[in-house]
């Protein structure tokens, strides 16, 4: 496939709901400052007001071979890979940002150190929004009713950062700077900062390498650690 099959997304002011429960949590954060709860006010106001979060994805054919996988033409022979899209004809590599324009905003105006924190915990929530979305939009079009988990470079020791590299040359590097502004850095970083990648995929079981991580104090947790499971 040509990297022109990719998709663009932007998400649509209207799909932009920050949840509740974070609004409360920084709320406590605040105390009864008034003068700081009025700043979240204003932070949470101008957040909305900046923020474009997009993605982008493309649905892209799984062969193997050997010892390999094979996503497009591109082989890897990373063990997690391997394993997990074992019976997958297809899968889905995605990025999505909580924009270029949100992350600038805040590391150029705001100086505050609590409110750096405030609006850190707010730009994790538009970077999930625009994960979200991604994911809504490809089990829409492709009608994926079941399970459809994700792979994600650095999130576990058996696939380090060092597999963005191979996950931006599926999408093309040039490609996803141009038309949502994130770039990999020789780091493994990707800038802005506020961005995450996967490669999303069909099962008829659950995964969340959530699972297979024994880190306990972990605010992001999505599933109980299944000790002694084998990924």
């Amino acid at each position: 496939m040509s990297i022109s099959d990719n998709v663009v997304l932007t998400v649509p002011r209207e799909e932009i709901v920050i949840p509740q429960a974070l609004t409360d949590s920084l709320k406590e954060q605040c105390g009864d400052d008034e003068e700081l709860l009025a700043e979240l006010s204003e932070l949470i106001d101008k957040a909305a007001e900046t923020a474009v979060p997009k993605g982008i994805y493309a649905m892209l054919p799984v062969e193997f071979s050997d010892d390999h996988v094979i996503i497009d033409g591109k082989k890897s022979d990373n063990p997690l890979l391997l394993k997990q899209l074992r019976g997958c004809g297809r899968c889905f590599p995605a990025i999505a940002t909580a924009g270029v324009e949100l992350v600038s905003w805040a590391d150029n105006e705001i100086k505050d150190p609590l409110e750096a924190y405030l609006i850190d915990r707010l730009m994790n929530a538009y970077v999930g929004i625009a994960s979200a979305y991604v994911r809504k939009k490809i089990r829409e079009e492709y009608r994926i009713s079941g399970h459809f988990n994700h792979l994600s470079p650095g999130s576990l020791p058996v696939w380090p950062l060092s597999g963005q590299t191979y996950l931006f040359s599926l999408l093309g590097e040039d490609a996803v700077r141009e038309s949502i502004g994130v770039t990999l850095t020789d780091s493994m970083l990707m800038l802005p900062r506020k961005s995450g990648s996967s490669i999303g995929f069909e099962s008829d079981r659950d995964f969340k390498s959530c699972m297979y991580c024994p880190r306990v104090d972990c605010s992001s947790r999505r599933a109980e650690y299944a000790a002694g499971v084998e990924i």
